[in-house]
């Protein structure tokens, strides 16, 4: 039921590849045993590896004392001191769910993983715990910093300036914070919650605002001026007084906006001027 192992005082087990002792006393009984366990929770769904699944048969089945079963945070599932170091890590779903960044051990596979994964965006709170954004409000901060970024890149893109300063370079660390502002890696809300991030997107968001309303007369062209009140200064649609509209993307003050019942001047004339269009291209 066994064959040699290339250390002469071990024995392999044939079903599990486990190395026994060969000069055990026990040692027929052991191989038995050990087999029989082996077939049997080979067909349940454990909660240990099976390092430490051999590991507790093995000295139970000598008398001696079992090692330390060590419980991973993040799979929930126990692990042999050699699988588990207790190392400790953030983990995600204690972050989302509570906001919790206190640290827990975890095995060596799921330590991998996590320094694997926490600088890429996969975690979208929207879905996951769309809650969370009523009771942090580093959340609602970012989220819109993140919202007015992505409402300066159109000017950043086709201005020649921005692009031989390479100002959108300056968020290259945190690439989807250009992309899009519902996805979060974990080393993001890890710094949220020590405020770091939003001290470093302020200071980014500063930068990109003065490019486009100071420095550079071309992204100031683009602006816009309310058409409902005609007054104040050029508006643009990343201030924080301003409103836009959803069908046309025209800029108004925000009071101004809500007073006309969120009505655009903008759209109908935009209407109007595509049938024309139309008319002209068909006549019939």
């Amino acid at each position: 039921s066994s064959e040699t192992s290339p250390i002469p005082f071990l024995q392999r087990c044939f079903l599990c590849c486990g190395v026994i002792p060969a000069f055990c006393v026990y040692y027929q009984q052991l191989l038995f045993t050990h087999s029989i366990y082996i077939a049997f929770f080979a067909s349940l769904p454990l909660l240990v590896c099976a390092s430490a699944l051999l590991t507790w048969i093995l000295f139970c089945t000598l008398g001696g004392v079992p090692t330390e079963a060590r419980r991973c945070d993040y799979t929930g599932q126990y692990y042999c001191s050699s699988c588990h170091w207790n190392d400790v890590a953030v983990i995600p779903a204690r972050v989302i769910h509570n906001w919790d960044f206190e640290a827990h051990k975890v095995c060596r596979y799921s330590m991998r993983y996590l320094t694997l994964m926490i600088s890429r965006p996969v975690l979208k709170l929207r879905e996951i715990n769309p809650l969370l954004f009523n009771y942090v409000e580093e959340l609602v901060e970012i989220r819109k910093l993140r919202q007015d970024i992505l409402l300066m890149k159109p000017y950043f893109i086709t201005c020649k300036e921005a692009i031989e300063a390479r100002l959108l370079l300056q968020l290259q660390d945190r690439q989807h914070f250009v992309e899009n502002d519902e996805m979060y890696s974990l080393q993001d809300l890890i710094d949220i919650a020590t405020g770091r991030l939003s001290c470093t997107l302020t200071e980014t968001h500063t930068i990109f605002a003065k490019h486009i309303k100071l420095d550079c007369e071309r992204c100031q062209a683009k602006g816009f001026v309310c058409e409902l009140c005609k007054e104040g200064d050029v508006l643009f649609p990343f201030d924080s007084h301003t409103s836009v509209c959803q069908d046309c993307s025209a800029v108004f003050h925000r009071d101004c906006y809500y007073d006309n019942s969120t009505t655009c001047p903008r759209c109908p004339r935009l209407t109007m001027r595509r049938q024309s269009q139309i008319g002209q291209t068909h006549p019939d």
